[in-house]
Parts: C-alpha cells; sequence; structure tokens
C-alpha cells in the first residue's frame, strides 16, 4: 500500500477498509445502502464512509483532499477533465509516483478546448509513467470526473473541479461524490460513456504536443500580470495589506517616542518599497539607506524614486564609483561609508532617518578597532529615527541583532504569513528518497564520492524532470551540503548537456553576480552553491529549487526554500526538490514546514502525514521519504536540555532581557507554555538553569509554591476564566460575582451557572486532592465569601515583593495570551483541540479534582450531566490482562470498550447505554502513547450518542473470560480530514 496514500487525507477511508488491512471483509452492499439511505433518504443514525456526499472547498476539506483519499487502495482509476494546470498536475505527482512502484496505471481524457491547456503541461503528462492520457475528439470537452476502481466497487467524484490548483483548493467548487457495486446501472452508464470517450480519443503523443504547440504559437499570449506593488492612477505606488499594516506599526512606533526599531520582514514582501512608503508619511529633511552590495543600493534607489518622486538631484549614492554626499536621499555602501575619511564628513545629525537594510549583517566585517563596519556607522550618527530591515534576525551564529535596535521589534511578516497574504508566489514541496548506493542511503557521513557518484546525478536529473517547474524555461538553484560536490555537480550536469555553474563565497561578488546574470539571461539551467544563496539574493525567475544537503537549521530550510518565492510575470508556483537522505536532523523539515512551529512529536508526525500549508502551496512526500522523517521524529529527544538552551538564549537576545519571561517565550518561540511546565515547572526555575545564579531572584518558600500554581493551574490552564478572574483581581484587589460576569461577557468568553464556583474551587485550592494542594502551599491566593472575592491577605502581602509581583505578572498575561490566541474561548471546549484530562475534568465542572485511576476510560459526574470517555485509537490496549481495540468504523461511528468485569446491568454502563441523545457524552481520543508519551492529553471530538451495545466476553493473560460491554457511538460532529490524519496514521 502507497505510504503517499496511507498518511494523508485518505486516512479514515484506508483504516475503515477492512479488506485493505488483511481483516474481516466488510459487508460492502450493506454499507453503500446504508450510505445511500442515510445520504439521499432518511438521514438516519445509520452511517457510511460509502454514501453520497458534496465535496467543496472549505479550510479543512478540499476537492484535492478527497481525490488524494479516493486514491487510496485503487486497482485503477480514469480522470476526465477539460482543463488542466501544472500547479494542478504536480500536487499529485508525488502519490501516483508511488502508485506507480506498485503497479496501479490510470487513464486521462482531457482535450485543447478553449486552448486552455498548455503544452507544457500536455509534456508533464508524458513524464508520469503509469499515465495513460488520450486527447478527446469532442471540440468542447467540458467534463469534470474522477473514477476511481477498487476492489468491490466504484467511486466517482462528478461535478465542477478541473485538475488545476485553485479548483482543488481554493474555488467555490460544487461536487458530488458517489459509490456504486460494480454491477450497478450507474457504474455500467458511467464506464460506458468513459469508454465511448476513451476509444474516440487519441493518444496523446509528442508530435501531437508539436502540432499544437505551432497553432499556439499564432495566437495571442496573455502576459501574466506581475503583482508586485500595484499602481494607482496618480502614479503613487499603493501598499498591499502588509505593508499598510507595518506603516501603521511605524507611524505609532515613532508617536510614542522610541528611536529605532527593526522591520522583519520576508524576503520577497516589498521592504524596499515598505521603506520607501514610511519616508513618504515621515517626510525627513535628509536620509541615509545603507546596504552592503552596489547592486542591491542602485536598485533601491529606483524604487524610492518610484515612491517619493522628485528630481534626479535628490538621490545620490556613496560607494566605490561614486561620491556624493550632500543628496536628499543619499544610498550608501557599508563599505565606503564606514571608511573614516568618508564618515568623518558627515556631521553625527546630518540625517534624521537612517535605514540600514539586510540588518541581519551588522555583526559581520570587523574593522580595525574590533568594531564592525555597521556599528562604526551607527556609534557616529545620531538619527532621530533609525530604521533596521531584515529577513532572517534569528542568528545561527549566536551573535544577536536585536541589541542594536533596542529590541524594538516594529511589526514582522513570516514567510508564511506573505503566502497567506499572497504576497509570494506559491511553492509545492516534494521531500523525495535521496540516491541509495549499495543498499545504503545518503547520510551526514557519506563520502563525497557516493555523493556525486553518476547514479545518483542521473537520479537527481530524472525526480526534477519529473516534478519540473513552472513556465517555459528552467530557472533552478541547487543547493549542496560542501564545496567540493557542487564543483563535481556542476561538472556532471554539463557533461550531460545540462547548463550549470557552482558559486561560493570564495569568488567575487562580481563574479557571483556575473553568474545570476547568465542564470537569468537563460544561458545556465542551475546555478549551484552551499549557502551563499541563503539570503540577499534576488533573482526573481527561479522556479525550480533543489536542496541536496541534510538540513541542519529550521532558519537556512526556510531561507533556502524562499529563495524562488518572488513573484514573477510567467511563474505561477515553484517547485521544491528536497532530497532526504538518512539524515539526523531530519525532524526539522517538518518543523519548518509546520505553520505554528510547534516542536513536538505528535505535530511533527502529523505535518508528514497530514500537512496543512496556506493559500494553494502544498507539501508532499514519496513513500521512502515519508518513512525516514517519521523515523527521524520518533528518534529525537525533543525534550533535551540542549534544544531548550538554544531557544532561551534566542528569546533573550531578541527581547533584550537577560532573564526572559514566560511571556517571551509565548511571543517568541516555538516552546509552549506546557513544555516549559512539564521540563522546570516554572520559568524561574528555567532561568536558574541557563543563567548565571547571581542573577535569578531569591523568593520565599511560599512565594515559590503560589508561581508554581500559578504556572500549572493558571498560565498552563486550558480555561481562560482563572486567567481572566486574577488579572481582574490583580489589578482591581477585589470584584464581585456581577463584574466577572460582565468582564466574561464583554470577552466573549463561554461561562455557565456552574463556572463561577468551578473557578472559585480552583483558586481557593478547594477542588484540589490534598497531595495536590501541598505543592502550592497552606495558603490559597483567593477567598470567596458570598458574591466577593478578593486576594488573601499573605498573597496581598507576598505581592509587595514586586520581583514575586512581576513574575505572578507574567504568568497569568503569559496564560492571557496564548489562551486567546490559540483557542476559541467562546466555547466550554473547541472541537479538534487538545486537552489534559486534568483539563477536561476541570472544565466539565467537577467539584473536586479526580485522578487517572478514578477516571479510567470514562467517569460520570454525580449529577450524571456529563460523562466523559477517554479513547485511545489504533492501538491494542491492555487492561487487567485483558486485550481489546479501539477504533473508527466511519467518520462518525467509533467503538470502544467497558472497564472489565462489566455488564449492561453495571450502574455506569448501564447509564452510558441508556444515552440515546447528544449533550452528556462528551469524546476525547488521543492516538498511541509511543507518540503523545504523556498519555494524558486527548483531542476534543465533542459529544455522541450510544447507538449499539453488545456484551461479550475476552480472555485474559491466564485464559479466563472476563466479561465486558462493547459500546459504538455515534458522534455528533464527523472526523475531519486532519483530524483523521492526526488519530489514524
Amino acid at each position: 500500500m502507497s505510504g503517499q496514500c496511507d498518511r494523508r487525507d485518505n486516512l479514515l477511508l484506508l483504516k475503515i477498509r477492512k479488506w485493505e488491512w488483511g481483516g474481516v471483509l466488510m459487508d460492502e452492499l450493506f454499507d453503500l445502502k446504508t450510505g445511500i439511505n442515510t445520504a439521499l433518504l432518511t438521514g438516519g443514525e445509520e452511517v457510511s464512509l460509502l454514501q453520497p456526499r458534496l465535496i467543496t472547498n472549505n479550510a479543512d476539506d478540499t476537492v484535492l483532499n478527497h481525490i488524494r483519499s479516493a486514491l487510496a487502495g485503487v486497482t485503477d482509476f480514469t480522470f476526465v477533465v477539460a482543463f488542466i494546470t501544472e500547479s494542478g498536475l504536480v500536487t499529485l505527482k508525488s502519490q501516483l509516483a508511488d502508485l506507480a512502484t506498485q503497479g496501479v496505471r490510470g487513464r486521462l481524457i482531457t482535450a485543447s478546448y478553449l486552448n486552455f491547456n498548455q503544452p507544457k503541461v500536455f509534456r508533464e503528462l508524458l513524464k508520469i509513467p503509469n499515465l495513460d492520457v488520450r486527447i478527446s475528439s469532442q471540440s468542447a470537452l467540458h467534463s469534470k470526473a474522477y473514477i476511481f476502481n477498487y476492489k468491490e466497487y466504484y467511486s466517482a467524484i462528478i461535478g465542477s473541479a478541473n485538475l488545476t490548483q485553485n479548483a482543488l483548493q481554493r474555488n467555490t467548487e460544487w461536487n458530488l461524490q458517489i459509490f456504486a457495486t460494480k454491477q450497478g446501472n450507474f457504474t455500467g452508464q458511467l464506464l460506458t460513456e468513459t469508454e465511448t470517450l476513451w476509444l474516440n480519443a487519441q493518444p496523446l503523443t509528442t508530435a501531437w504536443i508539436d502540432q499544437y504547440e505551432n497553432y499556439l504559437a499564432h495566437q495571442v499570449e496573455q502576459a501574466q500580470q506581475d503583482r508586485q506593488p500595484e499602481f494607482i492612477a496618480s502614479g503613487t505606488i499603493k501598499p498591499n495589506k502588509m505593508q499598510e499594516r507595518a506603516l501603521a506599526a511605524l507611524a505609532h512606533t515613532r508617536a510614542s517616542g522610541v528611536t529605532r526599531g527593526l522591520i522583519v520582514s520576508a524576503t520577497g514582501t516589498g521592504k524596499t518599497y515598505l521603506a520607501a512608503l514610511e519616508l513618504a508619511q515621515v517626510n525627513p529633511k535628509r536620509v541615509l539607506f545603507i546596504v552592503h552590495r552596489e547592486q542591491i543600493l542602485l536598485s533601491a534607489r529606483d524604487s524610492f524614486k518610484r515612491v517619493l518622486g522628485g528630481p534626479d538631484k535628490d538621490y545620490g549614492v556613496l560607494s566605490g564609483n561614486s561620491r556624493d554626499l550632500t543628496a536628499k536621499y543619499t544610498f550608501a555602501t557599508v563599505n565606503t561609508l564606514s571608511k573614516a575619511a568618508v564618515l568623518e564628513q558627515f556631521d553625527s545629525q546630518a540625517f534624521d532617518y537612517i535605514i540600514i537594510d539586510e540588518a541581519h549583517r551588522i555583526n559581520q566585517s570587523v574593522v580595525d578597532d574590533r568594531m564592525t563596519m555597521y556599528e562604526r556607522i551607527i556609534k557616529h550618527f545620531k538619527p532621530k529615527f533609525m530604521l533596521g530591515m531584515t529577513a532572517t534576525p534569528d542568528r545561527t551564529d549566536g551573535n544577536n541583532i536585536y541589541e542594536y535596535f533596542d529590541h524594538n521589534i516594529i511589526y514582522e511578516i513570516s514567510l508564511l504569513d506573505a503566502l497567506e497574504a499572497d504576497l509570494l508566489t506559491p511553492f509545492h514541496y516534494i521531500g523525495v528518497t535521496d540516491f541509495e548506493w549499495q543498499g545504503e542511503q545518503i547520510n551526514d557521513r557519506s563520502q563525497l564520492k557516493y555523493l556525486i557518484a553518476d547514479e545518483r546525478v542521473d537520479y537527481l536529473l530524472a525526480k526534477t524532470a519529473y516534478y519540473g517547474y513552472s513556465g517555459q524555461q528552467l530557472f533552478g538553484l541547487i543547493f549542496v551540503s560542501r564545496i567540493a560536490e557542487g564543483e563535481a555537480l556542476a561538472a556532471a550536469l554539463n557533461k550531460r548537456q545540462i547548463r550549470a555553474e557552482f558559486i561560493s563565497g570564495a569568488q567575487s561578488i562580481a563574479q557571483r553576480e556575473a553568474a545570476i546574470e547568465r542564470l537569468r539571461s537563460g544561458q545556465l539551467q542551475y546555478l549551484i552553491t552551499v549557502d551563499v544563496f541563503n539570503e540577499g539574493i534576488d533573482i526573481v525567475e527561479i522556479n525550480q529549487v533543489v536542496m541536496m544537503r541534510p538540513t541542519t537549521s529550521r532558519i537556512v530550510f526556510l531561507q533556502q526554500l524562499g529563495r524562488g518565492l518572488r513573484k514573477a510575470a510567467n511563474k505561477e508556483y515553484v517547485t521544491v526538490i528536497d532530497f532526504i537522505g538518512n539524515y539526523e536532523n531530519n525532524y526539522l523539515i517538518p518543523l519548518a514546514l509546520d505553520p505554528k512551529h510547534n516542536a513536538n512529536k505528535e505535530q511533527l508526525l502529523n505535518t508528514v502525514m497530514t500537512p496543512e500549508i496556506v493559500g494553494v502551496s502544498t507539501i508532499n512526500f514519496e513513500e521512502m521519504a515519508q518513512k525516514q522523517l517519521l523515523d527521524s521524529i520518533r528518534k529525537v529527544n525533543l525534550s533535551a536540555s540542549q534544544r531548550f538552551k538554544v531557544i532561551y538564549q534566542n528569546v533573550a537576545n531578541r527581547t533584550g532581557h537577560a532573564l526572559p519571561m514566560l511571556t517571551d517565550f509565548v511571543h517568541f518561540s516555538d516552546l509552549t507554555i506546557d513544555d516549559i511546565v512539564e521540563k522546570y515547572t516554572t520559568v524561574l526555575q528555567m532561568q536558574a538553569k541557563f543563567t548565571n545564579h547571581e542573577m535569578i531572584p531569591t523568593i520565599t518558600a511560599l512565594e515559590n509554591n503560589w508561581l508554581i500554581f500559578f504556572n500549572k493551574e493558571i498560565a498552563n490552564s486550558k480555561r481562560i476564566l482563572e486567567t481572566a478572574t486574577m488579572q481582574l483581581l490583580l489589578t482591581q484587589g477585589q470584584v464581585t460575582d456581577q463584574e466577572l460576569e460582565t468582564f466574561f461577557t464583554t470577552n466573549g468568553f463561554f461561562f455557565d451557572d456552574e463556572s463561577l464556583d468551578s473557578v472559585a474551587s480552583v483558586l481557593t485550592y478547594e477542588y484540589f486532592l490534598t497531595t495536590t494542594a501541598r505543592k502550592f502551599g497552606e495558603t490559597a491566593p483567593v477567598i470567596r465569601r458570598g458574591t466577593r472575592w478578593r486576594l488573601s491577605p499573605a498573597f496581598t502581602e507576598a505581592l509587595q515583593n514586586l520581583v514575586f509581583k512581576q513574575y505572578i505578572d507574567d504568568t497569568v498575561m503569559a496564560g492571557w495570551d496564548y489562551l486567546t490566541a490559540t483557542f476559541d474561548n467562546q466555547v466550554r471546549f473547541e472541537l479538534n483541540a487538545k486537552y489534559y484530562r486534568r483539563d477536561i475534568i476541570k472544565g466539565l465542572g467537577w467539584a473536586k479534582e479526580q485522578t487517572g485511576l478514578v477516571v479510567g476510560g470514562y467517569v460520570r459526574r454525580s449529577d450524571s450531566r456529563f460523562l466523559p470517555v477517554f479513547i485511545t485509537i489504533d492501538k491494542t490496549e491492555q487492561v487487567n490482562s485483558v486485550d481489546y481495540k479501539n477504533e473508527f468504523v466511519s467518520d462518525r461511528v467509533v467503538t470502544f470498550y467497558s472497564k472489565t468485569n462489566r455488564t449492561l446491568a453495571s450502574p455506569l454502563e448501564a447509564t452510558l447505554a441508556a444515552t440515546d441523545e447528544f449533550g452528556r457524552i462528551q469524546v476525547y481520543i488521543r492516538q498511541n502513547n509511543e507518540v503523545t508519551q504523556d498519555g494524558r492529553s486527548f483531542y476534543y471530538l465533542g459529544s455522541a450518542k450510544v447507538i449499539k451495545t453488545a456484551e461479550m466476553t475476552m480472555l485474559d493473560q491466564d485464559g479466563r473470560d472476563v466479561p465486558m460491554v462493547r459500546f459504538d457511538l455515534q458522534l455528533e460532529h464527523p472526523l475531519t480530514f486532519s483530524m483523521a490524519g492526526i488519530l489514524l496514521n
């Protein structure tokens, strides 16, 4: 079975198709009848995956998801689509490649209707070895159908979606998915029409494509619009949405009296135009713009002219070839300006606005007095405002860039933010398995002779040709791991008539720029490098990025990925091909690709199994590459102190705080509050681990107990009501029930009649068992009398210690910021969000804390209002020496087993069995413990009701029969594609 199919949106379907997993054969006819009955007739409680459904594009359920899902387990398939684009085709190429390894073939029927399909897409179709393609003889073929043949039945998706990037992921499309037996009339009609089309169509050949290309050459080609900053009628430049926000942030910063700050903006998002637009709203008398290369300098000058206008004399250049010292806008290279003879000619207040481009270079190029060139300039001038701009402020070399700008990050535009805002070209990332030599894969220690072996070069060319590129001409960039490898690869490619050139930092800037120009002009097809293109290089034409080196840094990975994302005419997307070897740091790939950068094993596995990316970009892994990534993730120790140390130092650099606080990690790291609390208990203990002990403040034992409570139960809570209550109490000293309810309502927080009592029991310690409360100290921070709340006298006195108060305020603010940014606080529990068992019991209003042993797999509140069920999916559990397996039988039905020695006459099980309405049973599900490890965290799938029960016996390890009950639960909300990937991988 294909790993490509086995890991994505199809996971639910595959796990439930028993015949695909060697289990008991399903009654397909019964399942089909059930599906038709549920979808088209009664809408009853019986549910089936094999039911007709409407497929549209939304955030979690796209046409592409369903096509990928349907390709799982097929014996063959046929697509009939009028329109195809390269960007649509590339989203399926890795899955088709995996199917080819299984001997699965498919057919595709298309046409030249309206001349929409371009010759190049036809050539791309010919590259797919297991796809037979024919061109319909019908002049106006407008069909869109995807037909899938399985062992026992057929499935078809028919509607409006062509095989294009937007149709598969973004457009409003309506498509009907239907399932039918091989004997059904619908099946016969569909297959007859398809076969008629196929027999009357001609095979796609190179000769046919040549004729079609010649025909199109005589047609008028509509140039694609280059969506760089738009010009409006007046001739001025209109900022994009991200630039508008950045400009507002700059204006606010300057108005607050701040004199310097940093804009962090991903490559290709228009930093230079942003700087010019900022000057337009400031209108300074004189401006200094500093860059590290003259080529960038001249380009920046031209951009400023377009925005600011004015005579040419206002724009002066200060570089090796020019010495204009008096212009209103002075564009200077750092090399020239930093020379003492030049710098001394400027008064310290000559410029009231200074802009430093590529500001991360400030620490580079040390001069004789041990200052860098940039530091010498910064020390000399005293502007009213100094702005730094960079795409990569976090450095892998340990340098701290933030301190030069007083740690003021004015605005930040990440690469993923820019993609979502349509400021960059979408990318299609494909992770492929690297070359295998004599049974051993390329790894971190592979010898050079294997890296440049002819077989590896041939393998490279086969993969790059298969996955292709956007547009008519290749503009490729290849990253390798060492100089000798790059030089040899360039020679090997040229030997095969592939024009390539290797460049490195050992060459002069002029030599590198000449090579870049050769690529842009079409004289070269590939530039090869080690790392000189990680930053500061602007080649908008790049349409294929190839990574042939291990990923050693998330920052570097995103830098190299971003090299091809600038928008350009005739470039619809960028193909990114990552050759994944047996590298130790492979886990960094999903970490970089995850929009949230959450570094826990479960999330990293999910990113590989069910990758999600903004916009119409896609992430794909071939089967063996996926396996290598999963193995790497399972092996890596993400809780290692070294990882925390690196993140700690990065946050300290960014914020300028010698002792970074919990809020700093929430805002500026991929560590969660839970990560910190689980490993170090409090942020104070984390500081003590990584900072000079002389700097660590001293607090009393009682204060430390309160800090533990605030870290564990306030900052790391998943219910915001405790955090909100403490925020008011710390501000006002005391509050009333009415004031709290008003505050909750104003902020849109969920609460009910029980909520205030529940929150009070937590803040007064009444909720906790004695063993838990002992960890928090004997004195609770809050007292509630009737409807009035106040801080306890001992806690109020402790807050007079300003250091202690700082840590308490920090934990409350961190919890507030985390919860408001991460959860939907308008509901008790957010569907598909992750919670600890303790959060669930607390959130469901239990009067007293419950231990995991008491809860077990399910527990009933004393008044029977709630009965949470905790299910572990896809893993054989052993309870009291009895093995059983919980599983999904459809996207809305999940089975689970009772505790041992229970029957339907048992009180708790009888309550469960009688629950035939939604509301009481709340379902929380986790995957196996190999991934989650903690054994306490679950995904909330909503309410459920029991639709079937069965008493049974199972053998324990001693061979004795043990009575149990099997329950079939129907979920109120069907399992989504993304959750299927998380729970069923």
